[in-house]
This record gives structure tokens, sequence and C-alpha cells, in this order.
């Protein structure tokens, strides 16, 4: 296992900032498109000797599993429970796509890309008090 968390951890520390580039109509927010994110990361993970896996599972609850696969057969594994209306297939995929997102930024260290100008500068661009 010690291979397995010495590759890990030069997995994390190689995972630079990904760009936004996906924006929710809804609220007119960005962020990181999951075709851009796993791009990046499965060319990482090979370079680290990792192959990546994320599945739904369904047991009591339905879950997402992600797995980082070492070239040693250690497993590195997370995950989350999908949170979805069960008579709306559209949601539960929304959801995985969601999650998968989720679970590779969080499991790997990943940080979006700044894109708003104002948070760069140190500018805050809510001006009500948190009190």
């Amino acid at each position: 296992m010690k291979e397995a968390i010495k590759d890990f951890q030069a997995l994390c520390e190689s995972m630079g900032k990904v760009k936004k580039t996906g924006v929710n109509p809804h609220f007119k927010n960005k962020y990181i498109e999951l075709p851009a994110l796993l791009e990046v990361v499965k060319e990482k993970t090979k370079e680290h000797n990792f192959l990546l896996l994320q599945f739904p599972k369904f047991e009591i609850k339905p879950l997402l599993i992600t797995q980082f696969i070492h070239s040693s057969g250690e497993v590195i594994e997370g995950s989350i429970e999908l949170v979805h209306k069960p008579e709306d297939p559209q949601k539960l995929g929304g959801s995985i796509t969601y999650m998968r997102r989720y679970m590779l930024t969080c499991m790997l260290g990943i940080e979006e890309e700044d894109d708003d100008g104002n948070n760069a500068s140190g500018i805050a661009t809510n001006t009500q008090k948190p009190w």
C-alpha cells in the first residue's frame, strides 16, 4: 500500500487548477464541466499508475463509487449518496454527473480556476453584512 499512497500523493500534487467553462443558466455562475475535468484527470491518473473508475451502485441507498486502482492492485475508494427523485431518471443522470465532478475535485484536491476578477483582486462582490 505504501507505493499506492506515494503515487496517489504525487497524483494529487500534480493536479493544477481546472478552468470553469460551463455556465449554469439558472444562476449564471460558472463551473467545471465533466468532460474537461475527465480529460485532465485521466491523463494524470495514467501518469501516476492509476486507473479511474466511477459507477453508480444501488444498495440501501443509491451511491456513486469512485475508485483509483493502482498498478499494484491497491484501491483508493470514495462514495457519496446520489440524491434524486426515484421516479425521474433524468434527475438521477444529473445527480450522477454532478457527483462525479465533485468526487473527483474532492478526492484529488483539484482547485477551480478563479474566473472572477473581483475575487482575484480581493474586492468583495457581496456587500451584505453577515449579521
